[in-house]
């Protein structure tokens, strides 16, 4: 069973050993290890676009996150916004997030076993307060 998925993509393994707080308005990077190629490559897609220059979010004076995304038609992905489910035995909330930023940690050659990428995640609300993605997108995305 995976440790967590994220955008329907099953993570093998997560960390940091520390559990993140997984706070609304806040950044965390968690490890990932990733056993399967295509999902290593459903991840890596995320970083190819360079998120830092894609995603604009940030917090209100009152705390309240919210995200403007500028993704090109032609892009691999279509939105940064993800839904992050964890199993039993990783006790971190779920959330939804946006990945912008993260490193590729694979070691080359990739011995084809295990793939590692270091995903950074602005946190926006726990899981079950929205039932979509759009229902996330109304309530924090801001529209340019």
């Amino acid at each position: 069973m995976p440790d967590l998925t994220i955008a329907d993509v099953d993570v093998d393994y997560a960390g940091p050993a520390e559990r993140p707080l997984f706070q609304r308005g806040t950044e965390e990077t968690i490890a990932l290890l990733l056993e399967d190629r295509d999902e290593y490559d459903g991840l890596r897609e995320y970083l190819d676009i360079d998120p830092e220059n894609a995603v604009r979010r940030g917090t209100t004076d009152r705390g309240r996150p919210w995200f403007r995304e500028r993704v090109t038609s032609d892009a691999a992905v279509s939105t940064f916004l993800v839904d992050i489910e964890t199993s039993a035995g990783l006790d971190w909330p779920d959330v939804w997030a946006l990945i912008v930023g993260g490193e590729d940690e694979t070691t080359l050659p990739a011995d084809d076993s295990m793939y590692r990428l270091d995903l950074t995640l602005f946190v926006l609300a726990p899981l079950d307060e929205h039932g979509s993605p759009e229902s996330v997108r109304t309530a924090y995305g801001d529209d340019i």
